[in-house]
């Protein structure tokens, strides 16, 4: 048997993941590597807004004042990433309830991949112990 690969996505599904902000810290990948937004590839065969505003002056400047931001706006993503993180973490911990266990008593546990006997195959039970 060989092994398989997963297929590369094609372009216009990376491209539009590059350009999406991402929920958890509030900018785009493409942002946070390169210090601009992403011009996507619909812009570019049709006239937008920032096609026709566009000066090539004030664009260089204003990409070398982005490109001295870059680093806090990373600062602040990772912030926002961690808060989130932390957010959804005691959210979580709110449903959990938390078990004792005293020793002696009879638990079930997940059988590792190891202990299955290999000819039950997928056939084999998950867990071991008393049902």
């Amino acid at each position: 048997m060989g092994t398989r690969y997963p297929r590369p996505l094609p372009e216009s599904a990376r491209t539009g993941y590059k350009t999406t902000i991402q929920s958890a810290i509030g900018e785009t990948p493409f942002k946070l590597v390169y210090g601009a937004e992403a011009l996507i590839p619909v812009e570019v065969g049709t006239t937008s807004l920032r096609a026709e505003l566009y000066d090539a002056s004030k664009n260089n400047n204003k990409r070398l004042a982005d490109l001295d931001l870059i680093d806090e706006e990373r600062e602040i993503a990772i912030i926002k990433q961690l808060a989130m993180k932390q957010f959804i973490q005691k959210r979580h911990n709110k449903k959990v309830n938390p078990r004792t266990f005293e020793e002696g008593e009879l638990v079930l546990r997940k059988t590792e991949e190891a202990r299955k006997p290999q000819i039950h195959g997928k056939l084999a039970a998950n867990w071991e112990g008393p049902f």
